[in-house]
């Protein structure tokens, strides 16, 4: 288990982490190169103000607060990240239930609460907003995390949430799959950081750290998404070189 301390501190398991990110990379560009076809990625530099809800539908946002006032209005017995952690767990596991399962289920967790038509259609959004970006060969999926002028403990406990969820749901989905090595040790990262406790440290070098952090976890679910399902490639991108 890590904490606040241990962001600011530079732990060996952090470093560890990081330096698996280009190992991630690779793997999610092997899984993608069983495409005929060979795309050109954007740099990782591009990604820091990509939203989750990039879309080709045109759709409106799905924003981490106004998923946490429905929560709350259901009795909060969910957290925002922890049910987007859920839904990305299942869709990387290789499942995907469909938009009413996935609202009784959110529903199941709420002690079976009324959802009510607003909140099925938010809900119903954010599955189809998150499986349409998985589904994209771009990189472009971002976790559902408060935002960033938000205190630094709080987006740290919200990290920790979201890989709980992410754990629950693709341990329910891939159940009966077979896991490889590789996948299998991204899990086991991924469970200590769901340990995570936060604590008050907005230092720069904190911050950089837990920057650090999401942006593994955010690159392990794509790998993990990669390896059970098959990743689109987008129709303008074909034919390009990987560079």
């Amino acid at each position: 288990m890590f904490n606040g301390s241990t962001l600011a501190n530079g732990l060996p398991f952090l470093n560890r982490l990081f330096s698996q990110q280009a190992h991630l990379a690779t793997g999610i560009v092997h899984a993608c190169s069983s495409s005929p076809y060979l795309v050109n990625f954007p740099s990782f530099d591009d990604q820091t103000s990509i939203e989750m809800t990039d879309n080709q539908h045109g759709e409106s946002p799905v924003l981490f607060d106004e998923l946490a006032d429905l929560l709350v209005e259901l009795g909060g017995g969910s957290h925002p990240s922890e049910l987007h952690g859920l839904l990305c767990g299942t869709f990387s596991g290789g499942s995907e239930p469909g938009v009413e399962a996935w609202n009784r289920q959110v529903s199941s967790l709420l002690g079976d609460e009324a959802i009510g038509s607003s909140g099925e259609e938010m809900l119903s959004r954010m599955y189809q907003l998150t499986l349409d970006k998985l589904r994209q060969a771009d990189f472009g999926i971002a976790m559902l995390l408060p935002d960033d002028e938000e205190a630094l403990e709080q987006r740290t406990e919200a990290l920790g949430y979201w890989c709980q969820g992410f754990l629950s749901g693709f341990g329910e989905a891939a159940a009966n799959r077979k896991i490889s090595a590789e996948a299998e040790g991204v899990i086991n990262d991924l469970s200590e950081i769901a340990q995570i406790q936060p604590e008050q440290d907005d230092s720069d070098e904190a911050e950089r750290f837990f920057m650090e952090v999401s942006e593994f976890v955010r690159m392990a679910m794509i790998t993990l998404f990669a390896e059970f399902n098959k990743i689109e490639v987008p129709a303008d991108e074909q034919g390009k070189t990987l560079h």
